[in-house]
């Protein structure tokens, strides 16, 4: 017997985003301290977790259609151009995220990229995802695949917490 997997573009407000976010962070036993929206479309997280204070400073994106009809199997999230001194760099205390929303069999999923790989350049710039990587995190709770040789962190409502552990692994400086 196989799984139907059925992933739809993501649609939520900023205001469901960061609340999925929180809920995410109680799903995977991760102490929220505070949220900050920040001047520069991010939002900050605050969180305990390891013994430790992390900020993880997230730019929420609803995840849709790669652009192609004749790739179907390819999502996307548009990203804006950013000045790379508006951000601090990723440490194992500080972590920027890009945070790409999507439904999976009615219920969210995130996808995570780090943006220093995409934000910094002079036009608007597409972070694409294959739906075969959604729906293996989607069975697997927590995924990891390269797409354009970059890392992308997939994860449900329980696994944040490998999420950020991987993503500290894999991008602090």
């Amino acid at each position: 017997m196989s799984l139907k997997v059925i992933v739809e573009n993501g649609n939520f407000s900023k205001t469901q985003m960061i609340d999925i976010i929180k809920k995410y962070l109680l799903l995977s036993d991760i102490q929220l301290l505070d949220v900050l929206n920040k001047s520069n479309n991010f939002v900050q997280f605050d969180v305990f977790i390891n013994d430790k204070i992390i900020s993880l400073n997230m730019f929420l994106k609803n995840i849709s259609n790669g652009g192609w009809k004749e790739k179907v199997d390819k999502k996307r999230i548009q990203v804006p151009a950013k000045n790379i001194r508006d951000l601090e760099m990723n440490t194992d205390i500080f972590c920027n995220m890009l945070v790409g929303f999507c439904i999976v069999n009615n219920k969210p999923l995130i996808a995570v990229r780090n943006p220093f790989r995409y934000m910094f350049h002079k036009t608007n710039r597409s972070c694409y995802t294959n739906v075969f990587d959604i729906a293996t995190s989607y069975t697997k709770g927590f995924y990891s695949a390269k797409e354009a040789q970059k890392t992308v962190y997939y994860s449900d409502a329980t696994h944040l917490k490998t999420l950020i552990e991987k993503y500290i692994e894999g991008n602090a400086i």
